[in-house]
């Protein structure tokens, strides 16, 4: 989780930046994908009881194309009931949230688990296994990266 956290808060704050928002408000951006990082799981994660284990595992209703689609929709409803923002400032709004729910799908991609596609799990790189210490590594530090790289002064 934490991963997809970092990950997706420096992707969301590099892409708000380079759509011309000043650092504030892509500050804002990335904490909010951060927050959608955990609704994501929280809405589509289940725990199945077996007679000898718990397990716990990904259901289509986030971990999909369209999934991250409504994700996206949903929190960016949200975000402009509570912030009304002015009308140039949504669709950049969207696009934040777009690349949030979409991060999520793409870090999700490289375990064995895969996401799924209309409503079956058949896309999966299968390289790494689910948590992989090297892997989140190197997407926190693609994240911390890209936070830091935004929020540098350009002239």
């Amino acid at each position: 989780m934490f991963t997809h956290v970092v990950f997706s808060a420096g992707l969301v704050c590099y892409v708000a930046r380079a759509l011309g928002l000043p650092p504030a408000e892509a500050i804002l951006l990335a904490a909010f994908a951060a927050v959608m990082q955990v609704a994501i799981d929280v809405l589509s994660h289940e725990t199945v009881y077996t007679g000898s284990a718990t397990l716990h595992r990904r259901t289509p209703f986030l971990h999909s194309p369209s999934g991250a689609l409504l994700s996206a929709a949903v929190f960016t409803a949200v975000l402009a009931y509570v912030l009304r923002p002015d009308g140039h400032a949504l669709p950049v709004l969207f696009a934040s949230m777009l690349v949030a729910s979409y991060s999520h799908l793409l870090l999700d991609l490289f375990t064995e688990r895969g996401i799924y596609v209309r409503g079956k799990r058949v896309w999966r790189k299968r390289m790494f296994k689910y948590d992989n210490p090297l892997l989140n590594l190197v997407f926190t530090s693609i994240g911390i990266f890209l936070l830091i790289e935004s929020l540098q002064p350009h002239p």
